[in-house]
């Protein structure tokens, strides 16, 4: 068996990958928050390449 302090350790790690994996209350609102950002921001650069997409068929 490992000594107290291997354990101890041991227990510490298991908690911080717990607080990776699981964002704490007030961060889910900022990690929610940037991704309907993103999803915005993507959605504003497919509607700029269509309009390009579409002017440049015209031009033809």
């Amino acid at each position: 068996m490992g000594s107290k302090w291997e354990i101890k350790l041991s227990q510490l790690d298991v908690q911080t990958m717990q607080g990776v994996s699981q964002p704490r209350p007030e961060q889910e609102s900022v990690l929610l928050h940037a991704q309907q950002q993103v999803a915005l921001q993507q959605k504003k650069i497919k509607g700029v390449k269509m309009f390009f997409s579409i002017n440049s068929q015209r031009e033809d």
